[in-house]
């Protein structure tokens, strides 16, 4: 096969890329900008083809084979999971910092299947991981030429295979290791005594004693559809050509500017809280500016790209058939969360969503947003007592709390309950949170789990309707 033929096959395939393709041309012999720039466009090819077709082929493969809907759900979790921390760190030049490191698991192929998990558009993942692609290029040729210079200077090829072997042998090793001190998925309760003691409470106290409040994104949703992180409720509109032209990138420009500041540590609460107001409202001006209707709403919902975790569905009717209370405190929609429920023949009586409700106009426009605006950190701002529904629950002393993430644990305050149990469903990898989730929750649910034991604990109360 032709030398050249064969560096930009390999530049192609994932896991080599460029970084096998360099090394590999300059072997062969080919002058060095010939193998770079084959390499490099060579690498290019596959990013093209994911960053425009992923989507559409993984959903066909999904909902054809089950054999790719695992795989599809395997990937996209594991990638999720190594880019996230970057680019919650650094923003979108994260995506650019993971695509340039020339490491094992990282690269173009990774770094355009990462750009589509986080909803990246093509005009903003293409530049970045091109960007990437070539710094990893320029490191990889620098590292190549000059162990070509060492092994010519002073070693040979045979100790440099044994110098890699060692290497990669400590790297599985490290590895291993990591893997092995890894807590493992299912429940995990924290205090037993205070689940059994919260089980008795809730035993003696009957039903008319108990409710249940709960976050909705994430934590009555699934974390992943087809292995693809979910967008939250209203993370999906930037996901489709649903309002004008410009919203889509007006609102990435919101998100880069105040997501930073969101998980930025060094930032106190109270500033924090100033700038979450100000994303949030400058973000619903926007959906006003843009034109979004409550016919827009309602099909959105209709595609169902956010699902109900499995066993959520009987949860409601449970909750309904015994006269419990469920409270759902949202920072997204409370339209549609509203119209996720109505659609699946489950917004009962029972339910209250306290969440961001629009006003609308005579043709279904939406004019306003009614106060007060929930937003990420302010759960613990939202009083209950503050609701129409406080009479309904106020004598109601035993309380569970849903949450996916600490400041969920807000939802509750200013409650004058007597006995608490917090459940918080841990999405992400479980070694990255387990520590911050181990303070805040007294039973953690991990890797994306089904309502299963949440149904099974409520089971062990009252007969479960069949």
């Amino acid at each position: 096969m032709i030398p050249e033929i064969q560096v930009l096959i390999l530049s192609m395939t994932p896991i080599s890329e460029l970084r096998g393709a360099i090394p590999y041309g300059l072997t062969l012999g080919l002058p060095f900008w010939q193998v770079f720039l084959i390499s490099f466009l060579g690498n290019l090819i596959p990013v093209v083809f994911l960053l425009l077709f992923l989507g559409r082929v993984s959903n066909f493969l999904s909902s054809k084979f089950k054999i790719f809907e695992k795989f599809f759900h395997w990937l996209f979790k594991r990638t999720h999971g190594r880019v996230r921390p970057k680019i919650e760190k650094y923003g979108k030049i994260g995506l650019l910092i993971f695509v340039a490191l020339p490491l094992p698991v990282t690269g173009g192929w990774t770094g355009s299947i990462a750009a589509f998990l986080m909803g990246f558009p093509f005009e903003v993942a293409f530049p970045l991981i091109v960007s990437g692609i070539f710094i990893a290029g320029t490191l990889v040729s620098l590292a190549s030429i000059g162990g070509f210079f060492l092994v010519e200077k002073y070693l040979n090829w045979q100790t440099l295979l044994v110098i890699v072997a060692i290497s990669f042998l400590i790297y599985l090793i490290f590895k291993i290791r990591r893997n092995q001190n890894k807590p493992r998925a299912g429940a995990i309760i924290l205090n037993k005594d205070k689940l059994n003691h919260f089980k008795v409470a809730v035993r003696d106290g009957g039903r008319e004693n108990f409710f249940i409040i709960s976050d909705f994104d994430r934590t009555l949703t699934r974390a992943f559809v087809l292995g693809q992180k979910s967008p939250t409720t209203i993370g999906q509109l930037r996901n489709g050509n649903y309002l004008t032209s410009d919203y889509i990138s007006k609102a990435y420009a919101l998100y880069d500017k105040y997501h930073p500041v969101e998980i930025d540590s060094r930032i106190s609460r109270e500033e924090k809280n100033i700038k979450m107001q100000e994303w949030w409202s400058a973000h619903f001006n926007l959906l006003i500016e843009c034109g979004l209707t409550r016919e827009v709403l309602e099909g959105v919902v209709k595609k169902k790209t956010l699902q109900f975790r499995g066993g959520a569905l009987e949860f409601f009717d449970y909750l309904y058939k015994n006269s419990i209370p469920l409270i759902i405190m949202s920072a997204g929609p409370g339209d549609m969360i509203a119209e996720y429920l109505r659609q699946e023949g489950r917004f009962y009586d029972n339910i209250h969503i306290v969440a961001n409700f629009f006003e609308f106009d005579g043709g279904g426009k939406i004019i306003n947003v009614k106060e007060p605006i929930i937003h990420s950190l302010n759960k613990t701002n939202i009083l209950l007592k503050d609701f129409p529904f406080f009479n309904k629950i106020k004598e109601r002393k035993n309380v569970i709390l849903l949450g996916d993430g600490p400041e969920d644990i807000g939802m509750i305050e200013g409650f004058d309950y007597e006995n608490l149990l917090k459940v918080g469903f841990l999405n992400e990898e479980i070694g990255k949170d387990i520590k911050i989730f181990k303070k805040n929750f007294d039973v953690i649910l991990p890797g994306d789990s089904d309502m299963k034991w949440i149904n099974e604990f409520l089971g062990s109360f009252w007969v479960f309707p069949k």
